[in-house]
């Protein structure tokens, strides 16, 4: 798990699975950025002597889920060290962002999918290394920290652009999970979810934006379910 104090794996995957449950829409996306902070202020054990400069370290990075069948898929960005404002968020972008797919399972997602949290808090609290106060190695309990969901995420957001980079890359290579991606944010007022009685028969439904492809079929599933329609095949694209 990870060794941020408030347990982030365990917090995301259960929003994740309250607010984007499995068999969801294709083109929908549930967006949440991480605001991490740590910082030595410089004081020494007395707390009012001032013994070395401080040391504030920073770090946003993202998370999108996608949810289009059994498997949930984990997307993870990290901007740029020199980002600033609206920069360090990629659902602001006009333009696609590139991002990585760092998990694709029905169940690892939880684990495998977040572990640059765990990374990206030992690259931070590294930072610190070699200070000392009072005379003595800082410790990770001298480190202040706050770590909060950042830019009012979650959010939900309909995919406007997801294409694979290299399409024919090897299977488990790196360069097979670059993505680029371009999202715009959507209300849930545009949503819609569905919960068709035959289950067996027509699979698990889940959270549809209004209007979309998926989203007619689903419609027409229930259709059918309740006998007032013929259903309309309309394919996945993943």
């Amino acid at each position: 798990m990870s060794l941020v104090s408030f347990d982030a794996e365990n917090i995301i995957s259960r929003l994740v699975e309250a607010m984007l449950p499995r068999f969801s829409d294709q083109k929908l996306g549930l967006y949440i950025v991480l605001d991490l902070s740590f910082s030595d202020y410089g004081y020494a054990d007395d707390g009012n002597t001032k013994e070395r400069e401080a040391l504030h370290v920073r770090e946003y990075f993202s998370f999108l889920f996608v949810r289009p069948s059994n498997y949930t898929k984990v997307f993870f960005y990290r901007p740029s060290k020199d980002a600033k404002g609206l920069t360090l968020d990629p659902s602001y972008s006009k333009e696609p962002v590139l991002w990585t797919l760092e998990c694709d399972h029905d169940s690892c997602w939880r684990s495998d999918g977040m572990r640059q949290i765990t990374k990206i808090y030992f690259e931070a609290t590294k930072q610190f290394e070699g200070r000392l106060k009072s005379g003595k190695p800082l410790t990770h309990y001298d480190i202040s920290q706050c770590h909060n969901l950042s830019f009012a995420s979650p959010y939900y957001v309909e995919l406007d652009k997801f294409t694979q980079v290299y399409s024919d890359a090897p299977r488990y290579s790196e360069i097979e999970r670059l993505y680029w991606i371009h999202m715009n944010k959507i209300d849930f007022s545009n949503l819609e979810m569905f919960n068709c009685s035959d289950i067996k028969k027509y699979g698990q439904h889940g959270l549809f934006i209004k209007g979309s492809e998926d989203y007619q079929r689903e419609v027409s599933y229930c259709k059918r379910c309740l006998g007032i329609g013929d259903s309309i095949e309309l394919p996945r694209n993943y």
